[in-house]
């Protein structure tokens, strides 16, 4: 049976479950004679279908495929019928006022007490004939076959909100299993049932197994001490008992998140040639190379690729404890067996000239990779002060220790939402291309510019790491508007790009990465959510939700300005040179003016660093 005539069987059921409850209620209460049954069936036709079928179908009631009937379905058709008829006595009202005669014998067919029981007598009707189309469902998808076997018994550890989940739809996930108990030590969930299946403690789960005849649980706890998992999983893996993690049926669920990420990077396939590898790798080769940022997935990424064309000297640069330790962690195992030590990784603060100048002055990289930024669109409006001075204090330190200590070698990483900007990351970014710019027009024989890209994927933060953990959820996916665009590379070409870059740029340019076309963001996921069936947590496919534009947020991004850019033949890539008239004074001025708080309080600040960048 496909998904049109299920609807259609749904609709049917409703609409003669909703009749009955209405007969009944009638007869009932309003003493309705046979002959009068024709107006009922006729006014309540029109009920149904101007009220009550809309309000079933925006509320998804029509969505779910049958065999996967569960408490929140019935939960959703009880809502959906008191909203209809809290509409119904809104009508009434209406009817009384103005003293419409709609009735029989000498009462109203819409009455307070009519109106009450007809919702529960309808509810229950309704319930019910969905109830016996799911075991219909089942029996036609084959779940006949095992349906009067004795089903496998499994336990499920934890009965938080991921335990009932998987619990009441155990037939989706493995079907032939029945749920004979939740294991949990809540001291007060012990003794409860939660859908007829009793709540244990652990303690007595040890005591109940000990014929041995459970050998597979599923454990549904996201959140637990590390200590008391371990002691779990010992005990299980001692009794040879299988344990399943309950996470995995999230990513069943959404069938496997990473297909998102496939189907978008096959929008920008890149293969680079021969010659730019070996280009790319005779300048890395044997540089004492500095990357800001470490911790952060773009300076991460450039850090990987620095260390596979053979740098002599690595220095990597994160204000995050945290983010730092993993990167410790990751890039220990990316290396494997190295020759000789020769990643130095420096917890440090770049807006902290003195503690940077010991780096710098240490090390003297001949190459400085500066990835470092507060790059969050919502989170830099929110807080524009931290924002935008820990981006321009930081680009100007590490310039104005460049300069001193005469590193030839310095490429700012920015950002797509810098071109025309209107939110103050763009135009933070923005203004710190322009301080680039700056110190390149004074030290004209080195090498001072920056590379623009826009969204890369696998970056933390980034719009498809909110939309994939908004589907891996089950929830709805917020988009701002069905026409906004956004560019898209994987972040390793969109690092290997900025590598091969940096071996063609010249002083003063922005190189810019060619990334295709801009991407309809809620066609393609419309198209993902189609194509892969992702499903909500209520069995239906996954919305999209239209929030609207948030302050500073442009409906298409721009990559570069087009009268001073142009496309480099045969490389991924345009070349920008857009002068400035801007000067070292001008930069003291700037910096400076953000050290007043009050600057930040209206819309001065953005005036004023919209000056500096034009």
């Amino acid at each position: 049976m496909n998904n049109h005539i299920k609807k259609i069987v749904l609709i049917f059921s409703d609409y003669l479950s909703i009749l009955i409850s209405t007969y009944l209620t009638a007869s009932l209460i309003e003493n309705i004679v046979i002959s009068k049954i024709y107006n009922v069936f006729l006014f309540y036709s029109f009920i149904c279908l101007l009220i009550i079928f809309p309000i079933f179908y925006l509320l998804g009631n029509y969505s779910y495929i049958n065999k996967f009937f569960n408490i929140r379905n019935v939960f959703r058709i009880l809502l959906g019928i008191v909203i209809s008829f809290i509409f119904i006595s809104c009508l009434n009202l209406i009817i009384n006022f103005y003293e419409v005669k709609v009735y029989f014998r000498d009462t109203y067919l819409f009455s307070s007490k009519f109106t009450i029981i007809n919702i529960f007598l309808s509810g229950f009707l309704i319930i019910n004939s969905r109830f016996i189309l799911s075991l219909y469902s089942k029996f036609q998808n084959g779940v006949h076959k095992n349906f009067f076997e004795n089903k496998k018994k499994i336990y499920i550890y934890g009965a938080g909100n991921l335990g009932i989940y998987i619990s009441e739809n155990i037939d989706l996930f493995m079907e032939g299993y029945k749920v004979v108990n939740f294991i949990d030590d809540d001291f007060y969930k012990r003794g409860r049932t939660i859908n007829n299946v009793p709540i244990i403690s652990f303690s007595e789960f040890k005591k109940t197994d000990q014929s041995g005849t459970s050998n597979e649980v599923i454990f549904a706890i996201k959140n637990i001490d590390s200590l008391r998992k371990k002691e779990i999983i010992q005990y299980f893996n001692k009794k040879n008992i299988k344990l399943i993690q309950g996470t995995d049926f999230l990513n069943l669920k959404t069938n496997d998140i990473s297909k998102i990420k496939k189907e978008i990077s096959k929008l920008n396939n890149l293969n680079l040639n021969l010659k730019s590898e070996i280009e790319i790798k005779k300048w890395i080769n044997k540089k004492v190379i500095l990357v800001t940022g470490c911790g952060g997935s773009i300076g991460k990424e450039l850090c990987f690729q620095i260390l596979k064309y053979k740098a002599k000297y690595l220095i990597c640069l994160d204000n995050d404890e945290h983010r730092i330790s993993i990167f410790n962690h990751e890039i220990n195992n990316f290396e494997k067996k190295p020759p000789k030590r020769r990643i130095f990784s420096k917890i440090i603060d770049l807006k902290d000239y003195l503690q940077l100048e010991k780096v710098i002055s240490k090390y003297k990289p001949d190459i400085i990779f500066h990835a470092a930024a507060s790059k969050h669109v919502d989170l830099i409006e929110k807080n524009p002060e931290f924002g935008v001075k820990n981006n321009l204090v930081s680009t100007y330190n590490i310039l104005e220790l460049s300069k001193k200590y005469k590193i030839k070698n310095f490429i700012f990483i920015s950002t797509d939402k810098a071109v025309n900007p209107k939110n103050y990351l763009g135009l933070s970014k923005a203004s710190c291309e322009v301080m680039v710019k700056i110190y390149g027009n004074f030290l004209k024989n080195y090498k001072y510019c920056s590379v623009r890209f826009g969204n890369v994927l696998g970056s933390s933060g980034s719009l498809v790491e909110i939309i994939t953990n908004q589907i891996r959820n089950g929830n709805p996916v917020t988009i701002t508007h069905p026409k906004a665009t956004r560019y898209f590379m994987s972040i390793g070409d969109a690092i290997k790009l900025t590598l091969r870059s940096s071996t063609i740029l010249k002083n003063n340019q922005i190189a810019i990465l060619d990334m295709g076309h801009p991407v309809n963001i809620a066609k393609f996921i419309k198209q993902i959510i189609n194509n892969y069936g992702y499903l909500d947590n209520f069995n239906q496919k996954i919305k999209i939700n239209y929030i609207g534009l948030r302050k500073g947020e442009k409906l298409h991004e721009e990559l570069y300005y087009k009268d001073y850019s142009k496309k480099i033949e045969n490389e991924k890539m345009y070349l920008e040179n857009k002068p400035t008239k801007k000067s070292f004074k001008d930069i003291s001025q700037i910096l400076n003016i953000i050290e007043n708080k009050e600057i930040f309080k209206n819309n001065s600040m953005r005036k004023i660093l919209s000056n500096f960048i034009k």
